[in-house]
């Protein structure tokens, strides 16, 4: 068996799943049940002929239990041939590691949501953090040092941070935001919020939260961190005046200024046509923009005929062009 092409076979001892030419590793102490898992290990990473000085590196080795004490070694069989006989023969290579700690994975988010009014974001970690060391900051101070510069500047003027527990932390925006579905929530490359187990009477902290794109957290690679909208988020409510029964030419008015759910952004002028695509209020809301102006119009006649009384409904529709023609 082995590699293909492999010159020799493993020795008898040699356990199944390391064949020639293989990189492998076996836990020589650590906690009943503990396993490895890596991309690399057990896989033919390098031509079984050729060795080469040096450090070798796995930056993916997952072990399966946190503990404080493991020890590991990282064997390979190598061919190599008798300079007298011409025999190919397998010979082990092997290195044991002193004793190390293995970490619990540091934190994720496993919810990052805008709140039901778009006024806010919420954001919870899988597992209980140190709150970045910073549990009694409130405000914008606390924001710049949890979040990103990038971040924080769509947050709009006099926005505010402040942790709800030991996972769960809120942003509460200032006016003229512009976060919406599509921003990208990034933690400052600066922040510190860690989860500490204890095991054995050692105290084992994590490393650090990170959104950093190509670091991996607990054998996932990290990924953009966007924010969900609540299937029950709010919808703009505008004032609608004028006469109880309409003519062809009789004028109404909306005004969207005081409306709810508005995600920190004070519409004072509503933009309609006729008749278009239905769409999502949420989305309408938080792409306005600096804009100040909700997009959205879906107005309804009970019937066309001439000189039949209407009932006309309003709805507000947003995220979608207006219709050539309209006004």
């Amino acid at each position: 068996a082995g590699v293909t092409g492999a010159l020799c076979s493993a020795p008898m001892h040699a356990p199944k799943y390391c064949e020639v030419g293989y990189v492998c590793a076996i836990i020589e102490q650590g906690p009943a049940g503990a396993k490895i898992n890596s991309s690399v290990l057990n896989s033919y990473e390098i031509p079984y002929t050729c060795l080469t000085d040096g450090k070798g590196v796995f930056n993916d080795l997952r072990f399966t239990i946190t503990n404080p004490f493991y020890k590991v070694t990282f064997f390979s069989y190598i061919c190599s041939r008798d300079t007298i006989t011409g025999n190919w023969t397998a010979v082990e290579f092997n290195y044991t590691s002193p004793f190390f700690p293995v970490l619990p994975p540091a934190p994720e988010f496993k919810v990052v949501q805008f709140s039901v009014d778009l006024l806010q974001i919420f954001t919870v970690f899988d597992r209980v953090t140190n709150m970045n060391n910073d549990q009694y900051s409130i405000g914008s101070t606390l924001c710049d040092k949890v979040f990103s510069p990038t971040f924080t500047a769509t947050l709009g003027q006099g926005f505010s941070c402040a942790w709800l527990n030991a996972s769960a932390l809120a942003v509460t925006f200032g006016s003229f935001a512009t976060v919406n579905a599509s921003t990208v929530l990034e933690l400052s490359t600066s922040s510190n919020i860690t989860y500490t187990e204890s095991i054995d009477g050692v105290s084992l902290q994590s490393f650090p939260a990170t959104t950093q794109l190509g670091q991996i957290v607990n054998g996932k690679n990290v990924t953009r961190q966007f924010i969900s909208i609540p299937q029950n988020a709010l919808s703009p409510l505008p004032v609608l005046s004028g006469l109880s029964k309409l003519s062809a030419c009789d004028r109404i008015g909306i005004d969207a200024s005081g409306s709810i759910g508005n995600g920190a952004r004070n519409f004072t002028t509503l933009t309609w046509g006729v008749n278009f695509d239905e769409s999502y209020p949420a989305a309408g809301i938080l792409s306005s923009g600096l804009q100040r102006t909700f997009i959205n119009r879906y107005v309804e006649f009970s019937s066309l005929l001439a000189g039949v009384s209407n009932q006309v409904s309003l709805r507000l529709r947003p995220n979608a062009a207006i219709l050539p023609g309209s006004r």
